[in-house]
């Protein structure tokens, strides 16, 4: 299933590494996004901004993964919005639980509660992209 297994000894901490994770991963999402989006905005072409992202500080699994659905505005889902909403809900409840601050987490959570205000719920959430694209 994955390259890497990690043991987690204690009941619970596999769930709260997998919803962790995800809060790296849509942060990342989002901020790539938000990168594109801008870049189009004052000027530069899309491709040219993933190529260049690729290489320098964008690099990541995430820009590998998303770079052609990015390219062609193509949202078919492998991970929805609902998806990422939920767990980065279940995130903030985790921090509220802990008494924990979760900044990123929490304006992460709610660009794609915007995503799926607008409709977006099913998509993938590298359409995140669109609402940064429409401003």
């Amino acid at each position: 299933m994955g390259k890497h297994l990690f043991h987690l000894p204690q009941p619970g901490q596999a769930t709260k590494m997998k919803l962790i994770n995800n809060l790296a991963l849509g942060s990342f999402m989002a901020t790539l996004a938000e990168t594109v989006a801008f870049a189009e905005g004052v000027g530069i072409d899309k491709a040219e901004v993933l190529e260049i992202l690729n290489v320098g500080g964008g690099q990541s699994l995430v820009l590998n993964a998303k770079k052609a659905k990015l390219l062609a505005e193509d949202f078919s889902p492998h991970f929805s919005n609902a998806l990422i909403y939920k767990d980065l809900h279940c995130l903030q409840d985790l921090a509220y639980e802990n008494k924990r601050p979760l900044f990123t987490g929490a304006v992460t959570k709610e660009l794609y509660a915007r995503a799926i205000a607008d409709g977006m719920e099913h998509l993938d959430f590298s359409s995140v992209y669109a609402l940064f694209k429409q401003r």
